[in-house]
This record gives C-alpha cells, sequence and structure tokens, in this order.
C-alpha cells in the first residue's frame, strides 16, 4: 500500500482545515441552542412544579434575595406538626442543581422538583431567578439566542440579573405578566377590581 507523500498530506490538512472552519460555527450555535432548551425545560418544569405547590398548600414558596426558592429544609433542623396539624419546619433556599422540592409534611413522598433544575451555564455564574409572595410568582432566565421565540425584549428592559447575564425571559404563575414586577402586577390587578366595582355601582 502506497503511503501517502508530503504534498498529499499537505492537502489533506488543508481540506481538513476547510471542513473544520465551515463547520465549527454550526457545532457552536448548535450548542448554544441546546442550552437554550434547557433552559425553556427547565422554567416550564420548575413553574409546573410550584403550580403543584400551590395547589397542596395554598400559596407559593417565597423567593429569597439572592432570587432562589425558599422551600428546601434548613440544614440541622427536621419537619413537624403543631397542635393545630399545621405544617412546622424552618426552611432555606435551595441550592440551584442540588435539592429537590417536595412535600416536607411528615410522611409525605411527593415531589415537585427532583431537583432545582440550574442553568447550563452555571459554573460560568448564570443563574436563574425567581420572585415570589406567596401569592404569585416569577421564574426568569437568560436565553444566549435574541432569535428565540421566547426571548423578550420587555423582560430584557426590566434589566434583571440572572446572574452575570441579564433575564429575557420568563414565566409566572397564572399565565400573568412578566414584564412588570409582581407588585405592579398586583396594582393593576387591584385597579381593575376597584373599577369594576366603581361601574356596577353606578
Amino acid at each position: 500500500m502506497k503511503a501517502f507523500n508530503k504534498a498529499e498530506i499537505v492537502w489533506i490538512s488543508v481540506i481538513f482545515l476547510i471542513l473544520f472552519a465551515i463547520s465549527y460555527p454550526n457545532f457552536i450555535i448548535s450548542l448554544r441552542r441546546a442550552r437554550d432548551v434547557t433552559r425553556k425545560s427547565d422554567i416550564g418544569a420548575i413553574a409546573n412544579g410550584l403550580n403543584e405547590f400551590f395547589e397542596d398548600f395554598g400559596t407559593y414558596p417565597l423567593s429569597s434575595e439572592d432570587g432562589r426558592i425558599i422551600g428546601c429544609l434548613k440544614e440541622g433542623t427536621t419537619p413537624g406538626v403543631d397542635k393545630k396539624e399545621r405544617l412546622t419546619v424552618d426552611l432555606s433556599p435551595c441550592k440551584w442543581g442540588e435539592e429537590p422540592l417536595i412535600d416536607l409534611t411528615p410522611g409525605s413522598t411527593k415531589i415537585y422538583l427532583s431537583v432545582v433544575p440550574v442553568d447550563p451555564n452555571n459554573s460560568k455564574e448564570v443563574k436563574y431567578r425567581y420572585f415570589s409572595n406567596g401569592r404569585k410568582f416569577q421564574i426568569f432566565t437568560a436565553l444566549e439566542g435574541s432569535d428565540e421565540p421566547e426571548f423578550d425584549p420587555k423582560v430584557l428592559a426590566r434589566s434583571i440579573d440572572c446572574g452575570v447575564w441579564k433575564c429575557n425571559m420568563g414565566r409566572a404563575s397564572a399565565d400573568g405578566p412578566v414584564n412588570i414586577s409582581i407588585e405592579q402586577w398586583e396594582t393593576q390587578i387591584e385597579e381593575a377590581r376597584k373599577k369594576q366595582e366603581s361601574g356596577i355601582r353606578n
């Protein structure tokens, strides 16, 4: 079998380099899109888990100052039930990608999230961001592709930190707005209620 000579090896190398140069950008784009698919799936899973939590407890987990879900058992504590059969538990913010969101009622085995998801770029300090006052919630992420259908310039304009990036996609309880804060959302609801009551009286 004849071996390649030096000239042939050079040409083969050049061809491989050209093919690599052509395919590399598409490879990078496919990786970016895969991360964004994961983000959208995670946000949907979190929203579904929180809605199930609300159905069981009539409230959503509160949010911590750094945008985490306060729904995990505080280290060194155990849940209990008081004389009125109400759950008593010391909660702490769940660690993204490490802890589950579960029903902490003694004897319950219900799981809302087997693990609270973590952003695919968590190692680069990119985070999901959660807001809740117990009555409503908003959960945000930062998509890498501005061409993604879920990319929301109105969310981006809020300048919410999703770690080192700005959030640009969100989901809310009851399909509520994500382009305004929960406080503004509740103010709008209250103003609409008062307007409706005023119309009924008139």
